[in-house]
């Protein structure tokens, strides 16, 4: 029984590296795809501060 445990290959931390590698990768993907929407928005505002939705 006990050379039937030794023989099977426990990939936990295989799992785990994966994971955090997808999830890092997912972040990375995100906030670097975000960053030029607003662009013309911010441009607009700072022309002419009115057209902000946030009014003073």
């Amino acid at each position: 029984m006990s050379e039937v445990q030794s023989q099977e290959k426990d990939y936990f931390w295989a799992y785990i590296i994966i994971g955090v590698l997808v999830f890092a990768a997912t972040m990375f993907t995100v906030k670097t795809m975000g960053g030029s929407d607003y662009n013309r928005a911010a441009e607009l505002i700072e022309e002419n501060p009115s057209n902000s939705a946030y009014k003073n």
